[in-house]
């Protein structure tokens, strides 16, 4: 009687244990909205944030390595407070393929990075491990800052950068 209850109490205090580690990793890494471009583009516009566009294909291996990347805590802070973030699969329908196709998507893996009101303004391709990727955010935001400032000091015909 005494082994079968401290069976039962070993088995449920690592069963809590479990758990708690669970929900403790729940909100970490990317979270990624489920909606189609016209939803994300207008949830951007009403938030005036940026977008992050995970381009993908279930055939792709570093596709399914990146899904791990992004559940990276760090990768997480950066890109959920600064960018609205949405997933999509070139595989799933025609309309996503087109749409990737003009984005200029030519491979999979894809990460793109779009201004408040949709337009494209980095894009970088292929695995990318968590330092990586937090560089490539990088050199995307400082693209977005440069793009800003040349828009409001209509700047753009002499540092010709931001088109």
């Amino acid at each position: 009687m005494k082994r079968n209850s401290i069976i039962f109490v070993l088995s449920f205090t690592i069963i809590y244990f479990l758990n708690i580690s669970f929900v403790s990793d729940r909100g970490k890494g990317v979270h990624f909205v489920e909606w189609k471009w016209s939803d994300v583009e207008h949830m951007a516009k009403l938030r005036d944030m940026p977008i992050f566009i995970f381009v993908r294909a279930s055939y792709c291996a570093e596709g399914d390595r990146m899904e791990v990347v992004f559940k990276h805590k760090a990768l997480g802070e950066v890109l959920n407070h600064n960018f609205i973030c949405g997933k999509m699969s070139t595989d799933a329908d025609v309309f996503n393929n087109i749409k990737a196709t003009n984005w200029g998507v030519e491979h999979v893996p894809t990460y793109l990075f779009f201004t408040s009101s949709g337009k494209l303004m980095y894009k970088a391709e292929g695995y990318k491990c968590p330092d990586s990727m937090l560089v490539e955010i990088q050199a995307a935001r400082e693209k977005m800052v440069q793009y800003s400032m040349c828009k409001n000091d209509k700047m753009c015909d002499e540092c010709k950068s931001c088109k």
